[in-house]
């Protein structure tokens, strides 16, 4: 099926979130080289990071069972008399909505950027940690020490203290 031909004034505004994400590869190529001077640009970096991050954990626990894939998900991981998805808890519309929006507006550039409004814009990220925390905990209740990095068997005796 083509594509649907964009009107002018659609074309101006993807060309805005063009704009921003050739800025951000620019500028955050200057920082990674050691020369940026803009502050914003940092801090977008970082919160964009974290946000795939995010995304890349929500897709870990709420996975669509696809025995092709070649993603790691939590059922990976689960001894063979455990359920990932009868031990999780739903997931909350937060997240939900958190998933799509991270699609939108970061890994995709998409016509549905250029509506975004500052309240579209606002990620709550107190909310983000709190959720991916809570499910880590009970993913890590659920599995054996043997098959985790230090890290995380570290972040597992955190969790009981």
């Amino acid at each position: 099926m083509p594509r649907r031909k964009r009107k002018m004034e659609e074309l101006k505004l993807g060309s805005i979130e063009l704009s921003y994400e050739y800025r951000m590869h620019v500028e955050l190529s200057k920082a990674i080289l050691g020369n940026s001077r803009h502050q914003e640009t940092i801090e977008n970096a970082i919160l964009e990071s974290y946000l795939l991050h995010t995304r890349s954990l929500i897709d870990f626990f709420y996975n669509r069972d696809s025995d092709e894939s070649d993603d790691i998900v939590a059922q990976d991981f689960m001894l063979p008399s455990k359920q990932w998805g009868e031990i999780r808890p739903p997931m909350p519309e937060k997240l939900k909505q958190a998933k799509i929006r991270a699609n939108k507006y970061l890994a995709h550039l998409t016509y549905e950027r250029t509506s975004a409004t500052s309240d579209t814009k606002f990620w709550d990220v107190q909310y983000l940690y709190k959720s991916i925390r809570n499910l880590m905990s009970v993913f890590l209740e659920n599995v054996k020490d043997e098959n985790l990095s230090d890290y995380l068997i570290t972040t597992k005796e955190n969790f009981k203290d």
